[in-house]
């Protein structure tokens, strides 16, 4: 189990989908931008919202410090960022 320290969360990222149409173009520009969406891998003990291994959640742009854990031998890259920075979580989410 990954313990961060505190008020801090580790976050593993979520690509975000892109639109397929062709009536709809997106600029590169837009991809640049990191995915708002994430899954909570840890939770610190002073967390005080309420936030749980497992929660799938939307984040602020730019936010956490990068790292990479291992989890069950597999390499992930991962954001330890403050709870604050968690904007809110997605209920039955299937990302």
């Amino acid at each position: 189990m990954l313990q961060p320290h505190g008020r801090q969360v580790l976050v593993s990222r979520i690509p975000e989908p892109r639109p397929q149409s062709a009536l709809l173009s997106v600029p590169d520009t837009i991809s640049d931008r990191p995915s708002p969406f994430g899954f909570v891998l840890g939770v610190g003990s002073k967390v005080r919202e309420p936030l749980q291994v497992g929660d799938h959640v939307v984040l602020a742009d730019y936010s956490g410090f990068p790292t990479t854990v291992d989890i069950e031998g597999t390499e992930v890259e991962a954001f330890v960022m403050h709870e604050d920075y968690v904007l809110m979580v997605i209920e039955g989410a299937s990302l």
